[in-house]
């Protein structure tokens, strides 16, 4: 090795400068020289070039050039030699990974055909010494264990120690040196010496531990951020070519989005989403209900717990799925279903004539002439009996509008608001879009519903734990007590331009939805908390799992999963065009879709309001973790990466796990 010149710090700092192909050399040869620095009082810092913060480069006192035959192309590394070269600080170390190395005494200078890089060639009086590694047969070698590393590392600390060749350090022979060194200095210094000394060296240690501290901080962190980097490069790239359509086989893309998902990328999620709903909408990761009612009419409902009930009087209750058949009156159609199954408003073929007459005013039913309006009932699944609603609750169901265009019973876009029932069952709350009013139903005696007269179309209803119910209309926010109808609070609220909205009560806040974008707001204050961009064209419905957590956002073209907390976009899906007409997929004010969350919060409930027929749709069940996307991904792509695949797509080190490996499905 090189010969170094005096005043040695005590804690030295080594570059390493390597080509791209001899990185993995390049950090066992750091880490041996760092873990032979701990056993000594002059520790080594060692950090490869293009790891080290510049600061750290500058404090450098030696370079270690890692030579083989592509070093000189690259340009990164042939600059720092060419820096130190040029500043004059001292030779640059040799360590030969690969190629050969030899000097022509005749020219005094190295051979053509050595591995140095032309623009340092000429920065030797004399032949130089170097460590060969050329003989290490692969990455198993490169440790301690192996004669032939264990030899070069020896050489290459022996020259930062400043040490003839003859006392090279080598495995133990490190430690008995440094034992050696430290009673022969003990027995030479003399007592007086030793006190001066003391009063001059605790500084100096002190500001030289500090100086090692802090090299051996930004050893760590840059050893991390490149960790860093190059895991996102990898998950980058793994997530691009799995969405490239038709680059790779379907299991290999599957593997893509699975391993960026373990690398932690944010867009593995989504991708393994879509590639699953690509697989003909048999083999997601959902569980889509198999009844289905292909006539007109809405073929199921959804209640506020997830249970399911479809209009052959089928009910699916929320966490099992298991199908019951209830006592449902035959031939009507399911409007909405209470938590755990037992009522459902129906709508049933008792006529009500042509048209009615609302607050005195006379409607007639919409669609083709002659279309007559039909009564809205309340059965009660249990005992297979129906009680019909009344009148202004029915009338919302009917199809009546002043406007020739509405279809018979068909929703109209953002105005549609499902009915729903109080958590405990006891009450339907229904928006009678006629009256401008909100009717709260008592299950028990249906004929003695109570009208809450509102200041404006709501634009959220919504039952709440205590028993309340709260209704947000455009200025205000108000606290409904379903016994009697009486209004126990109201918030000023500037809900202009709304769409939807959801309240968050433990946390008193309330999210709104304005096109895409969420803004969530205090109850009292107004305050803004912050905003989210779901990626949507237009939300018509948010929803709010019962820890209050996770929002799903739907909307004519996809849904989305929302953490309330961070306020952060956890998933993206196309929820609303699964099952649902193509014309419909882009356009922001589309159908809408119906949606509940699982009393666990686990899974999410979405039945788009429009099927491909017109009205019959599925009814699909998506756990709202992205883990079991990653263990439906790795079912279906049924092995792991092989070794050729892993080192031409991933090319990360072993401390990586393959995706889907048995222990990671755990």
């Amino acid at each position: 090795m090189s010969d170094l010149s005096a005043a040695r710090r005590p804690h030295p700092v080594v570059i390493l400068v390597h080509a791209a192909e001899h990185r993995l050399l390049a950090e066992k040869l750091a880490g041996a020289l760092r873990r032979i620095g701990r056993n000594r009082s002059r520790r080594i810092t060692a950090v490869l070039f293009h790891d080290a913060p510049p600061a750290l480069v500058e404090r450098a006192d030696h370079v270690l050039a890692v030579l083989s035959p592509d070093l000189g192309a690259d340009p990164d590394a042939v600059t720092a030699l060419t820096t130190w070269r040029e500043a004059s600080r001292g030779p640059i170390l040799l360590a030969l990974a690969s190629g050969s190395l030899g000097w022509d005494k005749q020219t005094g200078g190295f051979t053509a055909d050595s591995a140095v890089p032309e623009e340092v060639r000429d920065g030797y009086s004399g032949e130089p010494g170097y460590a060969d590694f050329t003989t290490l047969r692969g990455p198993k070698t490169y440790a301690m264990r192996d004669e032939d590393f264990r030899r070069g590392i020896g050489q290459i600390a022996s020259t930062l120690y400043d040490l003839p060749a003859r006392d090279q350090l080598d495995g133990e022979d490190i430690r008995a040196h440094e034992r050696r060194r430290t009673w022969r200095l003990l027995f030479r210094i003399l007592v007086p010496v030793l006190a001066l000394s003391t009063v001059v060296a605790v500084p100096y240690a002190l500001r030289s531990g500090q100086d090692a501290a802090r090299d051996s901080r930004a050893a760590r962190e840059a050893a991390k951020t490149a960790e860093d980097n190059r895991r996102t490069a990898a998950a980058g790239r793994l997530v691009d070519r799995a969405l490239k359509a038709d680059a790779d086989p379907p299991e290999l893309r599957l593997l893509f989005a699975a391993q960026a998902y373990l690398l932690g990328d944010a867009q593995a999620g989504p991708a393994l989403f879509t590639l699953l709903s690509r697989n003909e909408e048999k083999v997601p990761p959902l569980g889509k209900l198999p009844d289905r009612i292909e006539s007109d009419g809405v073929p199921a409902a959804i209640g506020s717990d997830g249970g399911v009930l479809t209009g052959s009087g089928t009910y699916y209750p929320a966490g099992d799925w298991q199908p019951r058949k209830t006592t449902m009156p035959e031939k009507e159609d399911v409007l909405a279903v209470s938590p755990g199954g037992r009522y459902a408003v129906l709508l049933s073929t008792q006529s009500l004539g042509s048209s009615v007459t609302v607050d005195g005013s006379r409607h007639r039913c919409a669609g083709a002439e002659g279309s007559v309006c039909t009564a809205a009932v309340l059965a009660d699944l249990t005992r297979g009996t129906a009680e019909r609603l009344p009148l202004e609750v029915s009338a919302l169901r009917s199809g009546l509008a002043d406007l020739p265009t509405t279809t018979q019973r068909q929703p109209a876009g953002t105005t549609f608001r499902p009915d729903v029932f109080t958590e405990d069952g006891a009450y339907l709350l229904s928006w009678g879009s006629l009256s401008g009013s909100l009717f709260v139903v008592p299950v028990a005696d249906p004929a003695r519903s109570v009208r809450v007269k509102l200041p404006g179309q709501p634009i959220n209803v919504q039952p709440l734990k205590d028993g309340t119910v709260s209704v947000l209309t455009e200025h205000e926010l108000l606290t409904v007590r379903p016994g009697d109808g009486s209004i126990a609070q109201r918030v000023p609220l500037d809900a202009r331009e709304v769409t939807t909205a959801v309240l968050r009560p433990g946390s008193r806040e309330v999210i709104l939805a304005r096109g895409g974008r969420l803004d969530v707001v205090g109850i009292g204050d107004g305050k803004p908390r912050g905003s989210v961009d779901t990626g949507l064209a237009g939300v018509q419905q948010l929803v709010l799992d019962p820890a209050e957590r996770t929002v799903a956002a739907t909307g004519g073209g996809g849904g989305a999963l929302v953490d309330a907390e961070r306020l952060a976009v956890t998933g993206r899906g196309p929820w609303g065009v699964l099952g649902t007409s193509a014309r419909f997929a882009d356009e922001a004010t589309g159908p809408g879709i119906e949606a509940a969350f699982t009393a666990d919060g686990s899974r999410v409930v979405l039945r788009p309001l429009i099927g491909e027929s017109g009205w019959g749709s599925p009814v699909y069940i998506w756990p709202t973790d992205h883990r079991s996307w990653y263990r439906e991904g790795c079912r279906l792509a049924a092995r792991v990466l092989t070794d050729e695949e892993w080192r031409r797509h991933v090319d990360l080190d072993g401390k990586v796990q393959r995706a889907c490996a048995p222990e990671t499905l755990r």
